[in-house]
């Protein structure tokens, strides 16, 4: 009973995450994201864990200078378009509730799973404006620094397969940015 519990008898499983990310509101950005679990005992794993999110608009931004008549650009006069980037590398902690439940005789097609990751965070803030006919284009703010996040998620598998849904806070210790969306993954045997 004890080397059963003990042993990590799940496989090594590969994701992919994308959905919509929160940048003040819940739903003004997008994001993706890819880990790679490990187990390391029954119903707790480890997976490095890439994540980027963005919410600057889909709308190319250019403006050219042309003698005798001006500036042309896509922003429009007295506009300011902004946006944010920031991408993490992380290490999360993963407990799978349900794979402590069930014995190795008895596996569960359903799959839920807490994490709490712990990395680095790259971000940026951009400001394009047009204002007075004159254009500007600032980096406000960039950086790199710590980041702990956190995730819930649930799985439905399917074989070698699983999909399922993801929630969760980028960043909690500073701005925080929520992730919701879709989860599509693999076991690797």
């Amino acid at each position: 009973m004890l080397g059963e519990l003990l042993l990590a008898q799940n496989p090594v499983t590969l994701s992919t995450y994308a959905g919509a990310a929160g940048f003040g509101s819940p739903i003004d950005g997008y994001f993706f994201s890819f880990d790679i679990e490990i187990p390391v005992v029954k119903g707790i794993g480890i997976a490095p864990t890439f994540t980027n999110c963005s919410n600057i608009k889909h709308r190319e931004v250019f403006y050219n200078w042309i003698i005798n008549e001006g500036i042309e650009t896509s922003i429009e006069p007295n506009e300011k378009i902004s946006g944010n980037i920031l991408s993490t590398y992380e290490l999360y902690i993963l407990l799978h509730p349900l794979k402590l439940i069930y014995n190795s005789s008895k596996k569960s097609n359903k799959d839920f799973g807490l994490g709490i990751g712990y990395g680095i965070k790259s971000f940026e803030h951009h400001v394009f404006s047009f204002i007075d006919d004159e254009i500007s284009g600032v980096q406000e703010e960039f950086g790199i620094r710590h980041n702990l996040s956190t995730k819930i998620y649930y799985n439905q598998h399917y074989k070698k397969y699983f999909i399922g849904i993801v929630l969760g806070i980028i960043d909690l210790s500073s701005d925080a940015n929520s992730i919701i969306g879709f989860q599509f993954g693999a076991n690797i045997d």
